[in-house]
């Protein structure tokens, strides 16, 4: 696995397109723009397991970012909130979200917590589907 600046320039509502073999980061993000140190490396592995699949030039918060919340928690072992997302009452709000389908995915065995995670990586890799309901052990597309 590489890591990388995303220095694509995409037109306005495209979609994204991620690598299953590059972790693609931009300074711009929010995530990226006010991490230091530890929290440059969390905000790596998140975008590592969920790129997010908003289309460029949109602003939102979701299902990318609880996704994100989640595969974070879930390679730490322990549930925090994204790096430089937000104001500390909506880390709270995310996390508490968030921490029933965390402590889901954490009593399954293993191999299930796999098979969630891959299909999680697969459909937030392939913007097809709702990371986050994949995770939660929805359909995936």
């Amino acid at each position: 696995m590489t890591v990388r600046e995303n220095a694509a320039v995409l037109p306005d509502g495209a979609t994204p397109r991620w690598s299953r073999t590059t972790v693609l980061f931009d300074f711009d993000d929010d995530m990226f723009a006010a991490a230091k140190g530890e929290e440059v490396t969390k905000a790596l592995v998140a975008q590592g397991m969920v790129p997010g699949c908003s289309p460029v030039g949109w602003s939102t918060f979701g299902g990318d970012q609880f996704a994100q919340t989640v595969a974070l928690g879930w390679v730490l072992g322990d549930l925090e909130p994204l790096p430089g997302t937000g104001s500390a009452a909506l880390n709270r709000a995310v996390v508490a979200r968030v921490r029933p389908v965390w402590k889901e995915l954490m009593a399954l065995p293993r191999a299930q917590q796999l098979a969630r995670i891959n299909a999680m990586r697969a459909a937030a890799l392939s913007c097809e589907g709702d990371a986050f309901e994949v995770l939660k052990g929805g359909p995936s597309r």
